[in-house]
């Protein structure tokens, strides 16, 4: 059974845990470890890509250290649907594998297996009772195709399967690609890991698209988009793969290099050396330590670490035996005595010369053949001749006497006592020579490669600046032309502006100075201990030299002092200092301008809000209802019409306006109405008004054909006939009513005198007087205040109304008037057509959506003319589009 636990981690306004909302935890296995929720929730950093595609997938496969134990996490990390707020979103799906469900395959072949990982997020907080599944995935070697394709060799999956191999993970490998390659990434991993042994393969660690991860978390290979910041922030000394070039040459070779182009793991033999015999007639063994050298290549490729040198066996054939003459071998003999004799004289030459350079010189020949930290040899120490020792003593000799034995047990002391002391000062000179790896004067100590750090950053602070100077704030006219039409204009003004807050914020950040100083602090804590160690030294070379110079390497200690004093303390203040003094310069010049751009956006915020709505109100078509029959008796009033707000100084400059490609028209002054040609004749007209120009709209004159583009068009023409039958009906009914209404009173009052005593008769008569009274009110109308009251509410209710007395009407009318006159069919027609009303105006007010007339006004003027043609020169564009607005009242006088 599975022990594997999952965790999504997403934006929700209630999360799992109790108090959580916002980026939160939604959904986890019962069994999820309480102490791992925190560190799984810190993985689920992500920053999308700022490109024009969708942003990249960031998979992810690391290890974390809880309670001391590693703990293999597989991720996936993708941008997600705007949250409940409307802002930008992410889903982050994490899986912890347990040993046992670790498949043969390795992370990134579990990760492709479709359906594992959770992509979307179904509303519901919950917790998963079932322990996830982890698919049994194989992942066989083979040539890196993939890896071909995208960097032109296939052997360059073997470089990063180096990576993953390495027993001491150190600097991690960074791969630059483009947006477009996220989608091979994970291939590209999994060709890698591939041509690893199955029990190293859940050692392979990688991010396909790296954001911030917390400290300890193991990760070799990070993918970085080619451009983004955290690309540019990389130091120079940062080990590299740019995957974006689409050619990286030729790798340095190797067996996974080999293996990655074959397909073919070629697996080493072990082969450990035979003892050397005393004497042997058919052969010699040897052991052959191989040079050590550096791969040549032509490829840019990154500074791998490189194996250390093992030991090569190799078997010599039998040493050569010649068959020669007594006399020859007499002259062989003499021969070979004048050469040992020649090479005892040079050697006693060699030592007079370089007895006092010997380990300088030793020292040179050792890095020269590439050997480092060779065990520290006291060749400087005398050999003394052994006393001759006797097998018995004389029969006649003396025994030591006791004052003997103690001198010569001082004598012991005192050389114990010396060796002791060449010890402390061996020791006093490892500190010195080791502490040369830290502060001599070349490109690998910790003060050089200080400095180049602060270089670094420096030259990301300079390519921030650029990026900060160059971020576009103000949309484009694309983009308010999109939002004026969007129902939701002003979220995606505010989501314009939060990404360029959070462009703002990524590009702001940087070492601090406190940390820069903090480390020159501890730079300059290491060069005191250092000094204190080599002034030890000078002390005891001065007051016991004799011991001093039997120590090793003496001399080289003599020069690091030498170099170290001459050099450490030029780069620690001086140089140290100009750097971070810049360092200080360029941070406050980016803060500083960071904090106005960030004004700027705050101010342009309210700029393009305000000047979003003035887009929209100029295209806002206001639809005017008026209620009130008695002012207008024959219909409801319809009179659309859009007002386009212009600039002051435009609006007095333009004289010509054109529609598509029409000629130019004079528009003058004056409020006279202009027809617009072409298509749009006879159902446009522009007026000037007094701040802007006035477009006006006839529904009933619009061609059919453009009628049958718009829904809304439709509905109100059939709105509009139906207030014209429920009127008409109306003013029948309350035309026959009132015609009638003295003879129904006259007659209803005297029915009522001879049934006076009839008490049904009389409640029969009350019902008549009610139901006559109630009909008089009906017709009795009050203009409502709102467009629903009016034609919801009020519609509703009369017709209920007329719906209860229309038997008791019909009665009266029957029995006291004349059977002649329908007036039960004529309330019947009367609210349907109330109810239709009703129905039409609910349908009317769901759809009013954008009305787009796919053409545009051209606002202009004619500056002067040229061979008798005036030349228009463009002044500001409108584009025909509207959005309805229904608004109860009669419309304003123009």
């Amino acid at each position: 059974m599975s022990n594997s636990s999952e965790l999504v981690y997403t934006s929700a306004p209630r999360g799992l845990r109790p108090g959580s909302r916002g980026f939160c935890t939604v959904a986890m296995s019962e069994s999820m470890p309480a102490g791992l929720i925190g560190p799984l929730e810190s993985l689920s950093a992500y920053h999308p890509a700022d490109t024009q595609g969708p942003s990249p997938i960031n998979y992810m496969h690391v290890q974390i250290k809880v309670a001391g134990r590693p703990v293999n996490v597989l991720s996936r990390i993708a941008e997600s649907p705007p949250d409940y707020t409307g802002r930008t979103n992410k889903i982050a799906h994490h899986v912890i594998v347990a040993a046992a469900d670790r498949a043969v395959g390795g992370p990134a072949a579990v990760l492709r297996q479709p359906g594992f990982a959770i992509e979307t997020w179904d509303g519901e907080v919950r917790k998963i009772p079932e322990p996830k599944t982890i698919p049994q995935a194989d992942s066989p070697p083979r040539i890196a195709q993939t890896w071909a394709e995208q960097s032109g060799d296939a052997g360059w999956a073997g470089t990063v399967a180096s990576v993953f191999d390495s027993q001491t993970p150190g600097a991690p490998l960074y791969l630059i690609y483009r947006p477009d390659q996220n989608a091979e990434l994970l291939a590209l991993v999994d060709e890698a890991i591939c041509l690893l042994p199955e029990p190293k393969r859940w050692n392979a660690t990688f991010s396909t698209h790296t954001s911030e991860l917390p400290p300890g978390v193991d990760c070799r290979l990070r993918c970085l988009v080619a451009g983004s910041p955290e690309a540019l922030a990389l130091p120079r000394s940062a080990m590299k793969l740019d995957l974006a070039s689409g050619n990286l040459g030729t790798p340095p070779p190797g067996p996974l290099v080999d293996a990655a182009r074959s397909g073919r793991l070629a697996l080493p033999e072990i082969v450990r050396p035979a003892a050397v015999p005393a004497a042997s007639t058919h052969g010699q063994t040897e052991i052959l330590q191989p040079t050590l050298q550096t791969p040549v290549s032509d490829a840019k490729g990154p500074e791998l670490p490189v194996s250390p040198p093992q030991p090569i066996l190799a078997t010599l054939p039998p040493p050569f035996q010649p068959k020669a003459s007594p006399t020859e071998n007499h002259a062989w003999t003499l021969l070979a005595i004048a050469v040992v004799v020649l090479l005892c004289l040079g050697g006693a030459a060699a030592m007079f010369f370089l007895q006092d350079d010997s380990d300088v010189l030793l020292a040179e020949l050792n890095a020269a053949a590439g050997i480092e930290n060779l065990p520290d040899v006291d060749v400087s120490t005398k050999v003394l001749p052994e006393p001759d020792v006797e097998l018995e003593p004389e029969p006649d000799m003396e025994p030591e006497s006791a004052e003997d034995a103690k001198i010569n047990d001082k004598g012991g002391e005192r050389k114990n006592a010396d060796e002791t002391d060449r010890q402390s000062r061996e020791e006093l000179a490892k500190k010195i020579l080791a502490a040369e790896a830290f502060l001599s004067d070349d490109h690998e100590n910790s003060i050089t490669k200080f400095s180049n750090e602060i270089e670094d950053d420096l030259q990301v602070l300079a390519e921030q600046k650029k990026q900060l100077k160059e971020l576009s704030l103000q949309p484009t006219e694309d983009q308010l032309a999109t939002w004026v039409r969007a129902d939701d204009s002003m979220e995606q003004l505010t989501r314009f502006i939060d990404t360029r807050k959070n462009d703002v914020d990524t590009l702001k950040k940087h070492r601090t100075l406190k940390d820069l100083r903090d480390q020159r602090e501890r730079l300059a804590s290491e060069l005191k201990a250092w000094n204190r160690e080599a002034k030890k030294w000078e002390h005891e070379k001065g007051k016991q030299p004799e011991l001093v110079l039997l120590v090793s390497n003496r001399l080289k200690v003599d020069q690091t002092i030498k170099k170290v004093r001459a050099t450490a303390e030029r780069h620690l203040q001086q140089s140290m200092t100009s750097l971070l003094d810049r360092y200080k310069e360029r941070s406050a010049e980016n803060n500083q301008l960071a904090a106005s751009i960030e004004e700027k956006l705050d101010s342009l915020h309210e700029k393009l809000a305000a000047d979003l709505k003035r887009r929209r109100d100029s295209h806002r078509l206001a639809i005017y209802f008026d209620g009130n029959s008695r002012r207008h008796e024959d219909r409801l009033q319809i009179k659309p019409r859009c007002e386009i707000v212009l600039s002051p100084n435009n609006l007095q400059a333009i004289d010509r306006l054109s529609v598509d490609d029409s000629r130019p028209i004079p528009l003058s002054q004056s409020s006279d109405d202009v027809k617009l040609p072409g298509r749009y004749e006879g159902w446009l007209a522009v007026m000037r008004g007094d701040s802007g120009v006035i477009l006006k709209l006839n529904p009933r004159t619009i061609p059919p054909a453009m009628r049958k583009l718009h829904p809304m068009l439709q509905q109100l023409d059939r709105f509009v006939k139906q207030q014209d039958k429920a009127f008409e009906s109306s003013g029948s009914l309350q035309a026959t009513f009132e015609a009638n209404w003295a003879k129904v009173n006259s007659e209803i009052n005297q029915f009522r005198r001879q049934f006076l005593n009839d008490e049904d008769e009389q409640k029969k008569v009350q019902r008549w007087n009610n139901a006559v009274k109630q009909m008089k009110q009906l017709f009795t109308q009050s203009p409502a205040k709102e467009l629903d009251d009016l034609y919801i509410e009020q519609t509703g209710t009369t017709a209920e109304d007329l719906r209860s007395i229309k038997s008791n009407i019909a009665e009266v009318f029957t029995r006291f008037v004349t059977p002649d006159v329908p007036i039960g069919s004529k309330i019947e027609s009367h609210i349907k057509n109330l109810e239709m009303l009703r129905d039409d105006y609910r349908q009317l007010k769901t759809n009013t959506g954008l009305l787009d007339f796919e053409g545009t006004l051209v606002f202009g003027n004619a500056s002067g003319s040229r061979l008798g043609q005036s030349s228009f020169e463009t002044i500001e564009t409108y584009e025909l589009f509207f959005i309805p607005e229904l608004v109860y009242g009669p419309p304003p006088k123009e």
